[in-house]
């Protein structure tokens, strides 16, 4: 980025790198929000899962997530978990049986 604005004036020098830095730093602080959302909502997920009686918006409270945020994932993971009980349902169980082999008296 230096070496592009080598030909600008100074005080265009310090606005162009005070503008790439000030753009670099909103990309970090973004993903930096972006992490602790994730973070939050797998909490959530896992406080779900674990206490399924907590009511959304005690689990919003403690999370810090948005209520209508938690009541989504409720119903997500209800959603995943009636899809998954019906393919355990359909898979044929094999079972194994073991053949022994008699000698008959002759």
């Amino acid at each position: 980025m230096k070496r592009a604005t080598q030909n600008f004036s100074r005080n265009m020098q310090i606005a162009t790198l005070s503008t790439y830095d000030q753009i670099k730093l909103e990309g970090k602080l973004e993903g930096k929000l972006e992490g602790m959302r994730e973070q939050i909502t797998t909490f959530a997920k896992k406080l779900i899962a674990e206490f399924p009686s907590f009511p959304d918006q005690q689990i919003a409270g403690l999370t810090g997530a948005k209520l209508k945020e938690v009541k989504d994932l409720r119903v997500q993971l209800a959603t995943n978990k009636n899809v998954n009980k019906r393919r355990t349902a359909t898979k044929t169980t094999t079972k194994k049986v073991a053949v022994t082999h008699k000698q008959v008296p002759t």
